[in-house]
This record gives C-alpha cells, sequence and structure tokens, in this order.
C-alpha cells in the first residue's frame, strides 16, 4: 500500500514522508511545502499541510506510543548528519504468515553511503549493516488513520 521512496536532496524527508503517505508525487509536495515549512515551521508543518489536503491529521503526545490502526510521521535524532532531526513513516502490517508487524519507511535507505531507520525483525544482512533499529528513540509526530488515508487516495485514484 505505502511504497517507499528515497528524498530527493538532504533536506526533504518531511516532504518525501508525505509523499509515501498521501501517493502524491514528491515533487509536488516540495513546491508546495517545503520552503514555507522550513521558513516558517511553527506556522507551516507536516500537520497543516495533510490538514489542508484534507486528511484527518492527528498531532500525536510523546507518551501516546504507536497504535496498529494509524500510519505516523515520526522524528528521529539523524544518523547521518550531527544535531539534526529527520522524519520517517510508520505503519503496521500484516507479513506473509499473518503477524502484525511494524513497518518503517526512511526516506534515506537505499540511497548512496547514508544510514537508515527500519525494525529488524531478522532481516538480511543489508539491514543490519546500513542503520539504527527503531527503538524508542522515535517521537510520534502526526498520525493518520488508516481508513483516512485509503479514502484519500482513493478519491484520487491513487493505489
Amino acid at each position: 500500500m505505502i511504497q517507499h521512496l528515497k528524498q530527493p536532496t538532504a533536506d526533504t524527508c518531511s516532504s518525501t514522508c508525505i509523499a509515501m503517505i498521501t501517493g502524491l508525487q514528491v515533487e509536488k509536495i516540495i513546491s508546495e511545502f517545503h520552503a514555507d515549512y522550513c521558513a516558517r515551521p511553527y506556522e507551516v508543518n507536516e500537520y497543516t499541510y495533510l490538514r489542508d489536503l484534507g486528511l484527518n491529521v492527528e498531532c500525536c503526545q510523546a507518551i501516546d506510543g504507536l497504535d496498529s490502526e494509524y500510519v505516523y510521521i515520526v522524528v528521529v535524532p539523524s544518523l547521518n548528519l550531527k544535531a539534526t532531526l529527520h522524519t520517517v513513516v510508520v505503519y503496521w502490517n500484516v507479513d506473509e504468515h499473518d503477524d502484525l508487524l511494524p513497518v518503517v519507511h526512511d526516506p534515506n535507505r537505499g540511497k548512496e553511503g547514508k544510514m537508515w531507520y527500519h525494525i529488524n525483525k531478522d532481516r538480511e544482512e543489508e539491514y543490519r549493516s546500513q542503520g539504527g533499529e527503531l527503538f524508542g528513540s522515535f517521537v510520534p509526530l502526526v498520525r493518520i488513520a488508516w481508513d483516512d488515508v485509503l479514502s484519500f487516495r482513493t478519491s484520487r485514484g491513487i493505489t
């Protein structure tokens, strides 16, 4: 359902996370969101942009934890830039054994020379050598109910 995307530049992780969730083109989101987000982050942010798109988005409290009925954008310490924050998408998916497992889509995954977050459940060596596991090192920023994500994407012909 949610396709992993690579962030096109070093500072477009939030735009890329929004693109992964909505299914919209990352270039469109960057052109509409990124400059204002960088200039006025307390006025223009992931919450306000998703809300203005028509999604029923909720701000999270750091102590909320994560619920499998939602898709999240979470804030993590950057693995690649000192003293910088980074955003990733977290949601739950049913695997081939019908187990409900968390999924992390880090926009840095697959970028040359970049480390990225994942949830390592005995994954192949690539996962263990390329980044950090997402355990306790994140703060949920916003969440959107799966039903709202599906409705938004369906209304725009996005699968």
